[in-house]
């Protein structure tokens, strides 16, 4: 799909830019460190996230705090990207509404006369760590209301940011446990060179380093001989 705007919030050099009028192609002009390649960083960070087809997940960067403007990792870093929606794609996603949510056929039906839709993805950083979700999802345009950032049309998807914490906050302890599940299973198998040493002080020793709560299955379920 084709951008057509592009609203930029808290990212890196940028506090607040825009490219109101995208068309085929494309020249960003500006001096040095103005932010150019930041603004063409910040659509990447977008379309990489929605390739991972989550709405919530982990944010690779290696300085996370570096991506925020002035460091300020207490507001988040917000990306809007209105993409053109072909006909072909307005009807497959129709199709798709209507199988899911065939009680909203009304509301559905409206989402013909639209020719665009728009995704707000922000990033955070909490206890958990670093992530990226997905803000806004909306058949309508990107639009600014005062400084706010939102989209206007018909709502798919809206995620509020505590919301988004707690998703992630349950991703990450998802993620820890199925490590450990899998630790466990090579215990168990004595594949990976994972194996359980029995000591004459009756107290089993790890040599692989495994998180505490697996270490504590491990505890109760090896008994010493």
């Amino acid at each position: 799909m084709k951008i057509r705007s592009v609203e930029v919030r808290h990212f890196r050099s940028i506090g607040d830019a825009a490219l109101p009028q995208c068309g085929g192609l494309n020249i960003l002009i500006g001096k040095n460190n103005s932010g150019k390649s930041n603004m063409l960083g910040a659509i990447e960070l977008v379309i990489l996230h929605l390739k991972g087809k989550r709405v919530v997940g982990p944010w690779r960067a290696s300085r996370p705090y570096e991506e925020f403007t002035d460091r300020d990792v207490s507001t988040p870093i917000r990306v809007g990207i209105e993409f053109e929606l072909p006909t072909a794609l307005n009807a497959e996603l129709r199709g798709c509404l209507g199988k899911e949510a065939p009680h909203l056929e009304r509301s559905i039906e409206q989402i013909a006369s639209h020719n665009s839709v728009v995704v707000i993805v922000a990033g955070s950083i909490a206890d958990s760590g670093s992530y990226l979700f997905v803000e806004q999802i909306a058949v309508g345009k990107l639009a600014r209301r005062d400084d706010d950032l939102t989209a206007e049309g018909i709502r798919l998807l809206s995620v509020p940011r505590p919301v988004a914490s707690e998703l992630y906050r349950n991703y990450t302890f998802a993620q820890r446990l199925n490590t450990d599940l899998e630790t466990l299973e090579q215990l168990r198998t004595g594949r990976g060179g994972c194996r359980l040493n029995i000591y004459s002080s009756s107290r089993e020793k790890l040599e692989h380093g495994i998180s505490t709560s697996a270490r504590t299955v491990c505890e109760q379920t090896f008994e010493p001989l």
